[in-house]
């Protein structure tokens, strides 16, 4: 098992999290939903079929991994598929999915009931996306020969795998059957501590795979519709801007709202009281309309700004933008920038992108703009809706990006598929 200090610090966060939990709703649902884990699995548990378990931290590891779940729904069809989340933001709003059988938490990795919940689980494959490395959870399947894999994994030369007094964590590593990453800096590196080639795939990004699979059958935005038709005949272009805080919209909109050449759709990442009350302080509130009010088509050609006061629709509503904007780079790292070029359109994005394998591409091919400031930010926007051959060829690249990085479920369900029948064999 892994260090006393490990444990300690996990066993010290769930100790936070209840001490806190009677005044921090997120805190509440995550002790809360634990609580059940192993009752649902119980209950819930089909015996005598294969069980291929997907763990995931959040909602973006969800979309992650989202296009391997449907493929293995399509091609193992007999399959029982268990989905666990670490957060209630992923639970609560993927909890029904028609993707698994069943979808509860994780118990916490120091739970006495842990290994009881892997027993009853019984996987026959486990699969950890990304940035999942729970160390009792993977010893546990380890010791009992269950194949677990890691998916869509980025490493960086800081993180705790790669440092003196981080052998309890390379060691979780070596008990993986098989990594795929996203590039090959993570295989470089997950080399230079002795993991062999054979062992490790680069993949690429399944969020490429589930990005594509939107752009094909996006969500109708009628309302989004109406403004980009009403920027059309005005000779407007229109700017998604997505998962925007406040710092970007600081950056951002003054040029918007001062140039009658272009009009913002606006999803802000948190839709508080407070975060609204922001933009309409910014916008003026005569200026703009919400989705959720369901403004009529005039409302909307009189308004200079719509927002998507909700949740869902991000990435169906880049289809309607000339230009996009993520958000989170003037925070603590830039949101999902694949989504944003789906329908080939330029994405720009905040200073703090560079964990972002993704963004860094973008800026390198072309497809993709960072801005530092107002004044940066205002001469791209002048610079993007002034030329036509500028901006559509920065769309073009973008798209071209994102083409060449499909195929990852491809690849990551051929060896699970292999492993799957392999274990079935043996038993």
């Amino acid at each position: 098992m892994s260090s006393v200090f490990y444990n300690t610090g996990v066993k010290a966060y769930f100790s936070l999290l209840r001490l806190i939990s009677p005044w921090h709703p997120k805190a509440k649902k995550m002790i809360q939903g634990r609580r059940h884990a192993l009752s649902d699995l119980e209950q819930k548990r089909k015996k005598g079929v294969p069980t291929i378990w997907m763990h995931v931290s959040s909602l973006g590891e969800y979309e992650q991994g989202h296009p391997l779940l449907e493929r293995i729904r399509k091609d193992l069809p007999e399959a029982e598929v268990v989905l666990t989340f670490f957060s209630p933001s992923g639970y609560d709003v993927r909890c029904n999915t028609p993707l698994a059988d069943i979808v509860t938490y994780l118990p916490a990795d120091t739970s006495p009931e842990l290994k009881t919940f892997i027993e009853t689980l019984n996987p026959t494959v486990a699969l950890f996306v990304k940035y999942e490395f729970w160390l009792n959870t993977i010893s546990i399947l380890h010791q009992k020969k269950v194949p677990v894999f890691l998916v869509s994994a980025i490493f960086r030369p800081n993180q705790v795998f790669f440092k003196s007094w981080g052998r309890e964590f390379k060691e979780a590593l070596r008990q993986y059957d098989h990594l795929f990453v996203q590039d090959e800096n993570s295989l470089q590196l997950l080399k230079s501590i002795g993991l062999s080639n054979d062992k490790i795939t680069i993949a690429g990004d399944t969020r490429a795979d589930r990005v594509c699979q939107i752009a094909v059958q996006p969500k109708e935005i009628k309302e989004a519709e109406y403004l980009r038709e009403d920027a059309m005949r005005k000779g407007q272009l229109v700017l998604a801007i997505g998962s925007s805080w406040e710092e970007d919209e600081k950056i951002i909109l003054p040029y918007l709202l001062t140039h009658d050449n272009v009009r913002p759709i606006i999803a802000p990442h948190e839709v508080h009281e407070k975060h609204l009350s922001h933009l309409e302080e910014l916008i003026g509130k005569s200026n703009l309309v919400y989705l959720s009010q369901k403004p009529s088509e005039a409302e909307i050609a009189n308004a200079k700004a719509l927002i998507i006061d909700g949740y869902g629709l991000l990435s169906s509503l880049y289809r309607y933008a000339d230009i996009t904007y993520v958000g989170g780079g003037f925070g603590k790292g830039i949101h999902n920038t694949l989504e944003a070029i789906a329908f080939g359109a330029p994405v720009v994005f905040g200073p703090k992108y560079h964990k972002f394998r993704e963004a860094v591409s973008l800026l390198k091919e072309g497809g993709g703009f960072s801005i530092a400031s107002k004044e940066e930010a205002d001469r791209l926007m002048a610079k993007l809706i002034s030329d036509k051959d500028y901006r559509q060829t920065a769309g073009e690249k973008a798209e071209r990006y994102l083409s060449a990085n499909k195929g990852a479920t491809d690849a990551i369900f051929a060896k699970i598929s292999d492993a799957l029948e392999n274990r079935l064999n043996s038993r």
